[in-house]
Formats: C-alpha cells, structure tokens, sequence
C-alpha cells in the first residue's frame, strides 16, 4: 500500500486495487472524508491490464 501526501482534498485521487473491491471501499471512505475528486478503477489492476493492448 502507498501513500501520497495531498495538499487539498481538491486534488484528483484514483484509487486501485488487484480486483477494484477494496479501492472501491477506500474511494468510499476518502469521499466520506471530505476529498471531493475521488476515482475508483472499475474492475482493478486485473481488468484494466486485460483491455489493454501491447506497445
């Protein structure tokens, strides 16, 4: 797990995990926090990296 320091709960945060349900839950929590700019990847590492083509 990584953090980032953040200098406004304006700042773009996107939030992911291996199958997008704990990012899910932390996105939740952060917005509950009062951060206004709060993305979850849909589906995780997982799905994002099976969409993808090769270079």
């Amino acid at each position: 797990m990584r953090f980032l320091r953040i200098k406004s709960k304006y700042d773009h945060l996107i939030v992911y995990c291996y199958h997008g349900i704990l990012s899910r839950d932390a996105a939740e929590f952060l917005m509950n926090q009062g951060f206004k700019n709060v993305y979850s990847l849909n589906g995780g590492f997982s799905e994002y990296a099976q969409t993808q083509t090769e270079l």
